[in-house]
């Protein structure tokens, strides 16, 4: 592996006259991603501003808003997994010019979500007693079990958000995804001030406040989707009206290459929910601090999560045109514009670092949030090295699941994950470890699985396969 085959944005562009207009080229990639990362950067902000309207309520809030959030997501992460995977179903019957699959497709990930639903009312119950196994305090975990009661107990209106979603951008009209998410994130940062921190005419909810804003901005999302999608036109073309029933082959089909990307978002959640729980446990300045860390750290790396579905859904679509080669073409091009994007980011943070911190600073107590702060400044050092490993993960993990290699995805999160977000932090603490090298445990996490999709995709294995089941190409 040379030094251009790792970095592609430094490969001369003159190889091929595709490099910027072909299909695959960084002008499609560009034209798909660009609205995604604009949406992901619309969900970036959108925590960043909840977490700094937590952090002028006080430090047990925004201490207690990150493992509770990680905790819902963990909990819907099997099903967020195979309703998101409707949307890579849905680009690939885009490529193969197969409307009436796409309806099929968008109502099985409906189907998913509604049943996910009663599932998650149970744990939303019992939410005080796991909080109060990790030994938190009594405010910090009341706080926690407040939070996570609320968003686990809704959990259906995100799970049916990113299955509207998955209608447009799986079809390539991310623009429209960008537009509804933004709407959603405006909504959201009004409701946090208005019910966090009360107003003249309501009082102060504190944290509760900010998962009810949370709902309420993604309810807007679902019903300004939802107008767009059950359209005649939309009926005649797709189906989305008659389509609606349970189709047992393509539902079928949907847990068979989603589950594994579920189980891979369960496993991923889990372990770094237990991360926080491990840190909880070093006290509450280890925890903010590194709450903030990560905060800053999702700042940086959600665009990357846009430019991971913006390939994924290039893949997938020249995949179902069964064109291999429009889908490696598609990955080049994305790594060359996540190497910039990374590139961007070092540059501000080894430059500028303060200015990551200034909002946390506003309206929080300076004497109180001091030492929070000054250990945050030391931890974007691992940010930074955390968010160029991501780069490499987000590209090429997705590109291995918009191709369908869910399977080889999962099982190197799950063992990685497992051992080095589980089991390695939990050592290093009982050994007398501190804050450093647990996140060094982070760290190597980040190392290990973005060289293993990598090398996955260097491979050419995913070229063969074909998740709508139309046999060998």
């Amino acid at each position: 592996m040379n030094f251009t085959t790792a970095f592609p944005l430094f490969a001369s562009p003159y190889r091929k006259a595709s490099f910027w207009r072909a299909r695959g080229g960084v002008r499609e990639i560009l034209a798909l991603t660009v609205p995604l990362i604009l949406s992901t950067g619309s969900q970036s902000l959108m925590q960043f501003c909840d977490r700094i309207v937590l952090s002028w309520s006080g430090p047990s809030a925004v201490a207690a808003a990150t493992p509770a959030g990680l905790a819902t997501m963990t909990m819907g992460a099997l099903f967020s997994g195979v309703v998101c995977f409707a949307g890579t179903f849905i680009a690939h019957a885009t490529g193969a010019r197969d409307g009436k699959a796409v309806g099929t497709y968008l109502w099985q990930g409906i189907w998913v979500a509604l049943f996910a639903q009663l599932l998650l009312f149970v744990p939303a119950w019992f939410a005080p007693e796991f909080f109060s196994l990790f030994g938190h305090g009594e405010e910090l975990a009341a706080m926690e079990s407040a939070y996570f009661r609320i968003l686990c107990g809704t959990q259906v209106v995100a799970l049916l958000q990113q299955s509207f979603s998955g209608f447009f951008t799986g079809r390539g009209r991310t623009a429209v995804v960008a537009k509804v998410t933004a709407l959603s994130m405006l909504l959201n940062v009004a409701l946090d001030f208005a019910l966090v921190l009360g107003t003249p005419w309501t009082p102060a909810f504190g944290i509760e406040g900010a998962a009810w804003a949370t709902v309420f901005s993604a309810a807007a999302g679902v019903l300004v989707f939802g107008l767009m999608i059950f359209t005649r036109k939309n009926e005649e073309e797709f189906g989305v009206f008659s389509r609606w029933r349970i189709s047992p082959p393509e539902l079928g089909r949907l847990v068979r290459f989603g589950l594994p990307s579920g189980f891979q978002f369960l496993v991923d959640n889990g372990c770094f929910t237990w991360l926080l729980m491990v840190l909880g446990s070093l006290g509450t300045l280890e925890l903010a601090a590194s709450n903030i860390a990560f905060q800053i750290e999702v700042l940086a790396f959600l665009p990357l999560i846009g430019l991971g579905v913006g390939c994924s859904v290039a893949v997938g679509q020249h995949q179902g045109a069964r064109r291999p080669d429009r889908s490696e073409r598609s990955i080049r091009s994305a790594a060359r514009v996540m190497n910039l994007y990374c590139g961007l980011f070092v540059c501000a943070v080894l430059l500028v670092p303060g200015l990551f911190l200034f909002p946390f600073r506003l309206g929080a107590d300076p004497e109180g949030f001091a030492p929070i702060f000054a250990l945050t400044e030391k931890l974007l050092r691992f940010v930074v090295l955390f968010v160029v490993c991501d780069g490499f993960f987000q590209v090429y993990g997705n590109a291995l699941k918009g191709a369908g290699e869910t399977k080889f995805v999962m099982e190197v999160i799950v063992v990685c994950a497992v051992a080095l977000l589980g089991v390695a932090p939990m050592l290093t603490v009982r050994l007398g470890g501190g804050i450093y090298p647990v996140w060094c445990d982070v760290l190597a996490y980040a190392v290990v699985t973005s060289t293993l999709f990598f090398r996955r995709v260097r491979s050419g294995k995913w070229k063969r396969l074909d998740v709508l089941g139309r046999g060998a190409q």
